[in-house]
């Protein structure tokens, strides 16, 4: 009997760029790994993007302390996701996508306004910033909604909040949808699709006190920014 293994990604050749520079092209195995540590060895920053990755997407028991096997876990992380249908990830800095998209959709795109992926994931993470701070109870409840329609971890029902509450948002609001036509014209399936990693990535940089408020203070929810500075006597966003 023959077991017909789930088709995905895991063979494509891809590109990998951190802060807007290529580092690595080819697939996701050992050489992917090398790549990794090469760079991370370098760059402090990078380093500790990579850790914070692994431990949000939930890999325990591991040495950060360890530039090999981070770089290890991470390179067979993305392989299984890759396994599993994902071909794109993008968090603090890095943005890793097949090679063949380099002539497709994100060209066409970056031709039309001149930014990149990062680029336009961090003018959305931009609005995400300024309309928490004035609507955090706006995206309080739907962090609430998802919460009792599903079954998440609190962590995954913020996520999925943000997503919701963002989605709306650009779907609905005036500026809204002229940012959209400006960045994205008519493709929208690229536009959601880095909606909803840029709502990852900014909820992957909340604290677990962070994560906790949207559920402890329902008359009067603390953004994040508040939150911390509540806890540590400074915003997050000059840490």
């Amino acid at each position: 009997m023959v077991i017909k293994l789930k088709e995905g990604f895991q063979d494509e050749s891809f590109v990998a760029y951190y802060n807007g520079e290529l580092f690595y092209t080819g697939q996701l195995d050992s050489n992917f790994s090398d790549a990794i540590q090469k760079l991370i060895r370098k760059d402090d920053n990078a380093y500790k993007s990579v850790c914070d990755y692994l431990e949000y997407s939930g890999v325990e028991d591991f040495d950060c302390e360890d530039d090999f096997n981070i770089s290890y876990l991470l390179s067979k992380l993305m392989y299984y996701e890759a396994v599993d249908g994902e071909d794109y990830w993008n968090f603090d800095g890095f943005e890793i996508f097949p090679e063949y998209e380099l002539d497709e959709s994100i060209i066409r795109i970056t031709e039309s306004n001149d930014l990149t992926r990062s680029e336009r994931i961090n003018l959305i993470t931009s609005i995400i910033e300024d309309l928490e701070d004035k609507d955090i109870k706006g995206i309080t409840d739907s962090i609430t909604d998802v919460m009792d329609t599903y079954d998440p971890t609190k962590k995954e029902a913020v996520r999925d909040g943000y997503i919701s509450y963002f989605i709306t948002y650009f779907e609905n609001d005036e500026d809204g949808c002229d940012f959209v036509e400006k960045y994205y014209g008519d493709d929208t399936d690229t536009f959601y699709e880095e909606l909803e990693m840029a709502c990852e990535k900014y909820v992957s940089t909340f604290s677990s006190d962070i994560i906790d408020s949207f559920f402890e203070y329902d008359d009067d929810p603390l953004n994040p920014g508040s939150m911390d500075f509540w806890i540590n006597g400074f915003p997050r966003s000059y840490r």
